[in-house]
């Protein structure tokens, strides 16, 4: 439109000329023209430039804003993970302290009828051999039971990594309720308690 002005302005004075012409008026507001004409050019051109840059901008913004929330979901991703992780890592800290709170017990038990079984023999020389007999096959089997009993941990450990299955059979009730009585009776002993095991018509095997 400038451009076109400056065109046009100098041949309306031509074709209209006014009175009285002055040719240094006429080229100075033609120049006029047309050096606002060249500084709206170069402030268009200026603001396409910006326009361009800011869509560059833009664009990288969208780009860097998808690129964090990809990161986001990723780390969030992550997060969930971790936390199952260490929900995982407490339950196996929990089922250890309870593994070796059992193991414990176990061992306890059959070296506190040792250990008493042990006391009595040491401490009493009045024994009757049978009695004192009985209290060394006690002894003996308790330690028979200790070894019994590592032996099912290793096999525990087996079967937990698959390398053995576990086989059941019959297991004579009456038998493990003698076992037993035999083990807690040096216990009760110390304690000033009487034990007694009743019993009645054959029971049942059970399976173990």
């Amino acid at each position: 439109a400038g451009l076109a002005f400056t065109v046009l302005f100098p041949l309306m004075y031509l074709f209209t000329p006014p009175a009285p012409v002055h040719l240094s008026v006429v080229f100075a507001e033609i120049s006029a023209f047309f050096l606002c004409t060249l500084v709206v050019g170069f402030v268009s051109g200026r603001i396409r430039q910006e326009r361009f840059r800011y869509d560059n901008a833009i664009a990288t913004f969208h780009s860097l804003s998808d690129a964090l929330n990809h990161k986001n979901m990723n780390l969030q991703t992550a997060l969930d993970a971790l936390s199952e992780a260490h929900k995982k890592l407490q339950e196996f800290d929990k089922t250890k302290t309870e593994f070796v709170s059992n193991v414990s017990h176990e061992l306890r038990t059959p070296l506190s009828s040792i250990r008493s079984y042990s006391e009595i023999l040491l401490n009493y020389d009045d024994i009757e051999s049978v009695t004192q007999r009985e209290f060394l096959q006690t002894i003996n089997s308790e330690s028979e039971r200790m070894s019994r009993f590592v032996t099912e941990v290793l096999d525990l450990i087996r079967i937990e990594s698959g390398k053995q299955e576990i086989s059941f059979s019959a297991v004579r009730s009456e038998e493990l309720l003698t076992e037993s009585e035999k083990i807690i009776r040096p216990m009760a002993m110390e304690k000033g308690l009487e034990l007694v095991l009743e019993k009645t018509e054959v029971l049942p095997d059970v399976r173990g």
